[in-house]
């Protein structure tokens, strides 16, 4: 794994291409219903079309299990097929037209879920298919997918309780039974929200949110 860098500094690379006459231009779209004043939920471009589900409604203890759809820019969402379980603050990989949501949390404290799932369009609604669950919980972490390999990274665990240090695992999605490993867990990552990313055969892990994050 390759060294870590300042989450800041990504951002400030695609703001700055952005600001060069890229022609990039921001689109604004409909507000999601329920879930406009939601926090944490999986958000991701499932099959063409953009997904949000779950999340933790403003004010609230429990995460909720809904789900929708926008099928394209001009149109309205639509409610599709519910999360299998409440869940909020999980993260989301994408490989081919697979998306995956893992872990994440079904209460405003954050206990974290061992829960993964592979993402599809069954027809116009969505499909969640059950991937084996993780060796431990895991809650605002982060995934992506390398060569049929889907990697998650879990932060150590936050509070006066804190019990769960930092991990990572991969899972290979052509194994005829795939279970989970451990590999080594990157070091000093000791933060909520890290982004884990793939590019050219490479593994790459920038910062996140230093912990605990109120």
């Amino acid at each position: 794994m390759r060294s870590t860098f300042p989450l800041a500094a990504l951002c400030f690379a695609i703001a700055s291409h952005s600001a060069n006459g890229s022609g990039l231009q921001w689109t604004e779209l409909s507000q999601a219903p329920t879930l406009s004043s939601s926090r944490g939920a999986f958000v991701a471009e499932v099959g063409g079309r953009l997904v949000v589900a779950g999340g933790i409604l403003e004010g609230g203890e429990q995460a909720v299990r809904e789900a929708w759809i926008l099928d394209s820019a001009d149109a309205d969402w639509r409610a599709t097929t519910s999360l299998p379980q409440p869940a909020a603050f999980g993260a989301v990989a994408r490989s081919g037209e697979s998306v995956f949501f893992v872990g994440g949390s079904a209460l405003a404290d954050r206990t974290g879920l061992r829960s993964a799932f592979r993402v599809s369009l069954n027809g116009d609604e969505l499909s969640y298919g059950p991937l084996p669950d993780l060796p431990a919980p895991m809650v605002s972490g982060s995934a992506t997918v390398l060569d049929g390999i889907l990697y998650v990274v879990s932060a150590a665990s936050a509070g006066p309780e804190a019990s769960q240090p930092p991990a990572m695992w991969m899972l290979s999605l052509g194994a005829e039974n795939p279970e989970w490993l451990a590999l080594p867990a990157p070091p000093d990552n000791n933060r909520q929200f890290p982004v884990l990313a793939a590019q050219d055969g490479a593994l790459f892990l920038f910062d996140g949110a230093p912990m605990p994050l109120h």
